[in-house]
């Protein structure tokens, strides 16, 4: 009986190597080939031999590609548009080939059985074409470490089975609003992306019953989406420009909804500012900032002056000992983990006399 299963095995082993792969993908597989330099690739095919011998290529029993995996191979090039021919496709993972370049082929619409499309640690980049929404069985969309910029399609909202979204280490700076139909979403990987300015406010609106992974750590927003009955295994915003108004209620609802939540660092608040007032003026600078339960924390040159509610800080009648850099640390007695740097305010004194100028009575409000 063993020898009679290892004659099977080694038939159908044979039979796959000799059957005739379908026309359309190998002509596709010889394109890409061609189009990314593959003599000089890592383990690079061997296109004499047949398509079920190359490595990461998965046929199915009709000889149809259904799996192109091309991981750490050196590829130097393009994708050719020929790679959307290959409509049986049900996964297409490039990673780990810094020297290929270019953009995603419109092609790729014609790949509607697709459902997981990686693309990482690549050179391919731009603007994510619009017809990777026709792909309606897309469960899982991975464009990582890469040079993709602008905003995802706008209609996104189509991909009604994606799960996975991971866009994180490029230069995305938009969102499309369609992504609140992304009612199967549970995975949202954001983060690295440094002119994210803004997310829809009803990101999470329709997946409200789902436990979500959602890290946007890095980017460039100030305000979060609105959050109803959303759960979270992690929610990761660190980085960004949010202050202690944005943070505060996520503290309660932290208790019940989010599992791993990081809120730290956050970008410093305000402006920086230079000014220039005279003796005698009255100084009044201001570290005001959203938040319930804040403490102000002023420093000048170093050194701390005052710590406690008042977010301003008041200077009556300047003279020379009041020049300096001041500076103010704002803590929140609930988001305990983070700290805010309000940017620096460097004041200078004149010391012209008032005999000189008639400035008595000013008093200088710095914002």
């Amino acid at each position: 009986m063993k020898n009679k299963l290892i004659i099977i095995v080694f038939a159908l082993h044979s039979f796959f190597c000799t059957a005739q792969v379908n026309t359309q993908d190998s002509l596709a597989l010889i394109a890409l080939y061609n189009s990314t330099d593959g003599a000089n690739w890592n383990n690079p095919w061997n296109i004499s031999q047949p398509v079920s011998t190359w490595q990461g290529v998965t046929l199915d029993t009709n000889f149809r590609v259904v799996r192109l995996e091309l991981n750490s191979r050196n590829l130097n090039g393009v994708l050719p548009n020929e790679i959307g021919n290959i409509s049986e496709l049900r996964s297409l993972i490039i990673e780990y080939s810094t020297n290929l370049t270019g953009s995603i082929p419109t092609s790729i619409g014609n790949l509607t059985k697709l459902g997981s499309l990686g693309i990482n640690q690549t050179s391919i980049g731009g603007i994510v074409p619009d017809e990777i929404c026709n792909l309606s069985y897309l469960y899982s969309l991975v464009l990582k470490k890469s040079m993709f910029y602008g905003s995802l399609p706008d209609s996104v909202g189509k991909l009604s089975q994606l799960g996975c979204l991971d866009i994180t280490y490029n230069n995305f700076t938009k969102l499309p609003s369609s992504m609140n139909l992304l009612n199967k979403l549970t995975t949202i990987e954001l983060s690295n992306n440094p002119n994210l300015d803004s997310l829809p406010n009803d990101l999470f609106i329709n997946n409200n019953e789902l436990f979500i992974w959602f890290t946007a750590l890095d980017c460039n927003f100030s305000v979060l989406p609105y959050m109803v009955n959303s759960y979270f295994h992690l929610f990761y915003i660190g980085g960004n420009r949010l202050t202690f108004e944005d943070i505060e209620p996520l503290i309660v609802y932290t208790n019940d909804s989010i599992y791993g939540f990081n809120y730290w660092p956050q970008d410093s608040v305000l402006h920086e500012i230079d000014t220039t007032i005279h003796l005698g003026d009255t100084l009044v600078l201001e570290s005001l900032i959203g938040g319930q339960y804040n403490t102000y924390c002023w420093k000048k040159n170093g050194q701390v002056i005052y710590c406690g509610p008042n977010s301003q800080l008041v200077i009556e009648n300047a003279n020379q000992f009041d020049a300096g850099v001041y500076n103010c640390t704002i803590t929140n007695l609930r988001a305990t983990q983070l700290i805010l740097q309000r940017k620096r305010i460097r004041v200078r004194v004149d010391t012209t006399t008032y005999a000189q100028i008639d400035k008595k009575f000013d008093n200088i409000f710095i914002n």
